[in-house]
């Protein structure tokens, strides 16, 4: 690039190898998420500086060239990564393109990031994650392109009906670029603050966070934040700054302030984790100053060494560093399926990922969006430079067979080429369909959690007529007579349940057994009944250990709290699981046993489930009330039992293996004395 600012490569490369470290090795950077807010700062910083360019050079702002240019920067490669992507899913199961045609919908019309909130997706999600759940950042940013624009082009008109002059120079035209600049700089803050309180609104602790960190509202401050600094410190540099980078110590400088940027963004990625409140209070704020920092930085670097070039490895990285954010996740989630170990499914994704960017950067995208070289007429004169988009891929194909029959038709080199290329993208997107085609509208994980929820709600609504059926002097019948229940009581305790018919040599507990679990445990419900007859199961998708205290703490103040409570959580993230783990062992009421699920999740082999399975093994020898049902020591050596997402229950054996694990636990709980 002629006009290339050197150094603010290095920016975007650290902004990717957060992210990729992040969505490849979780527990070395829990905290790599943040590389987003450094991206959103960039193009903040990068788009509000050369729209400040732009209005110093014609006095105005072309709002439809602005879009234009940003939808072609944004789309094709978009749509190609999906083309190249999605015939892979066809290697793996079908509940990796769950849903795939809505997905795929919501990332071609930018509004994916809503499309994860309103499905609950997450990159730590329980579930299979999305194909394309990280194009969410592609959404925010095209919302904020429209908006920014919007705001860029106002101000620009504004000025121009002040009559100003369209031409650099003059004084009244640089009083306007003066205040072009300041009302670029005070709307910036503004809205950065208006979205910073926006996503303090929105997160709220140990709930769902993903009205806050989806949402373009919630989450648009960074791209704020850099448009601001562009507004102070953008391509131009005053004279004043200008002098300054010149001096030998601007250097040094430079280098120290983007080194510390840099190592102040790595310790946030280290040390915080996508669920602490922190990250939402204060983490994300503090990842976008330091990365305009870094920009900041990178930019004087460019003026304080003049002439030196940054590494060509470094451009080569920053070039591609879209197309390899828009390939890595998908490849990723499918290697994963394909390959049995993690670092080969990273190694595999990164390589097919640089691969396939460089190809599509390099080749693809310049011959169907640039221009075709200038060709001679007839009449000697050059031909002017024409667009060649995509779309004319399929027409092209025809005129060449057209071309070939009456051997009429020229075509340049590269449209050649082009029309070559009909036949491999003609191939994927019949492979497209196909996986379109096969795709289910659940995952198979997804339906035994639907089934399990409806018999759930089905013991629930029987116990509940139960009840009403005890403290009424006139038990409520189906289809009879209906009368006034007088004696009825909301914190009458339930009725003691008849033991059930025994099927898998069931354990039978007099007080009874209050079974407390996440999805896995739904997914089990009906086999732990017919295990352990005398229970009540209460599991819920995505339930956490922090959920699971006040749970029992409600059901203990009603009354309702079996003799034995087993807990079967800690998939679900809480970093505060040590905390709750002990809070439930000390809030127990005297007389009850507890039996703790030690969890396993198969994505992240060293992460929380681990830890907290580590945490509930000590729990046995200090605590004689407290059994342990470990199930995580037990399919940790069998994980190609479990469903792909290597948490959720998959061939018969697991279910066996979990059901057996807590009724033995059970059995040997009701042997054991309560609390005292």
């Amino acid at each position: 690039m002629k006009n290339r600012i050197q150094w603010f490569s290095a920016v975007r490369a650290l902004g990717l190898v957060l992210v990729l470290v992040y969505h490849f090795f979780y527990e070395l950077l829990p905290g790599g998420f943040l590389g987003v807010d450094l991206f959103f700062t960039f193009s903040g910083y990068l788009i509000t500086a050369l729209a400040i360019a732009e209005f110093r050079k014609t006095g105005g702002f072309a709002l439809g060239a602005f879009w234009k240019r940003r939808f072609l920067r944004t789309a094709p490669p978009l749509l190609i990564c999906i083309l190249l992507t999605l015939p892979l899913a066809l290697l793996v199961s079908p509940d990796f393109t769950a849903n795939i045609l809505k997905q795929a919908a919501s990332v071609l019309g930018f509004v994916s990031n809503y499309f994860e909130i309103r499905t609950g997706g997450s990159y730590e999600a329980n579930v299979l994650p999305h194909l394309y759940l990280h194009t969410w950042t592609l959404s925010v940013e095209v919302h904020l392109y429209l908006v920014w624009g919007l705001v860029c082009a106002a101000l620009a008109l504004l000025l121009r009906h002040g009559r100003v002059p369209r031409y650099a120079g003059t004084k009244n035209a640089e009083r306007a670029h003066s205040r072009f600049g300041q009302g670029v700089f005070a709307v910036s803050v503004l809205m950065a603050t208006w979205s910073y309180i926006a996503m303090q609104r929105a997160y709220q602790p140990g709930a769902d966070s993903s009205a806050a960190y989806f949402s373009s509202t919630a989450h648009a401050f960074p791209f704020f934040i850099g448009a601001a600094a562009a507004t102070l410190v953008g391509l131009r540099v005053g004279p004043r700054l200008q002098r300054f980078l010149q001096r030998k110590s601007a250097k040094g400088l430079c280098i120290a302030g983007f080194a510390a940027s840099a190592l102040g963004i790595a310790a946030l990625a280290l040390l915080l984790r996508f669920t602490d409140a922190f990250v939402y209070r204060y983490g994300f704020l503090a990842a976008s100053l330091l990365a305009t920092c870094a920009i900041v930085c990178a930019r004087g670097l460019h003026e304080a060494l003049p002439g030196k070039q940054e590494p060509k490895a470094l451009t080569v990285l920053a070039d591609l560093s879209y197309s390899i954010y828009l390939y890595h996740w998908p490849l990723y989630i499918i290697f994963s399926a394909l390959l049995p170990n993690n670092n080969l499914a990273a190694l595999a994704s990164f390589a097919l990922s640089f691969v396939l960017s460089a190809l599509v950067f390099y080749r693809i995208e310049p011959l169907l969006l640039g221009a075709a070289q200038a060709k001679p007429t007839r009449r000697g004169r050059p031909r002017a430079k024409r667009r060649f988009p995509a779309l004319t891929v399929f027409a092209l194909a025809c005129a060449l067979v057209a071309g070939a029959a009456t051997r009429r038709i020229r075509l340049h080199r590269k449209r050649w080429i082009a029309a070559a290329l009909a036949v491999p993208a003609l191939a994927c997107v019949v492979l497209c369909g196909m996986a379109v085609r096969r795709a289910p509208a659940l995952t198979s994980i997804e339906e035994k959690l639907y089934a399990g929820y409806m018999l759930q709600d089905m013991d629930a609504l029987a116990a509940r007529k139960e009840w009403l059926d005890s403290v009424n002097d006139a038990p409520v019948r189906f289809g009879g007579e209906i009368v006034a229940m007088a004696e009825l009581r909301e914190d009458a305790p339930p009725p003691e349940r008849a033991p059930g018919v025994p099927v898998l040599s069931p354990v039978e507990v007099g007080g009874g057994v209050t079974i407390l679990g996440d999805s896995i445990t739904v997914d089990a419900r009906a086999s732990l009944i017919e295990a352990i007859p005398n229970c009540a199961v209460d599991a819920l998708s995505s339930r956490n250990l922090a959920e699971g205290y006040g749970i029992m703490m409600d059901m203990q103040a009603k009354g309702t709290l079996r003799e034995i409570l087993v807990v079967a959580l800690g998939v679900n993230g809480v970093d505060e699981f040590a905390e709750y783990i002990q809070k439930i062992i000390d809030d127990l009421a005297p007389g009850h046993k507890l039996v703790f699920v030690t969890p396993y999740d198969g994505r992240t082999p060293a992460g929380r489930a681990y830890r907290t399975a580590v945490a509930e093994r000590e729990l046995a020898a200090p605590y004689d009330f407290v059994t342990i049902a470990d199930w995580h020591a037990d399919i940790s050596k069998q994980e190609g039992l479990l469903a792909g997402d290597k948490v959720h229950l998959g061939a018969p054996a697991s279910r066996q293996i979990y059901i057996g694990h807590i009724a033995e636990a059970v059995r040997t709980a009701s042997q054991g004395p309560g609390k005292g």
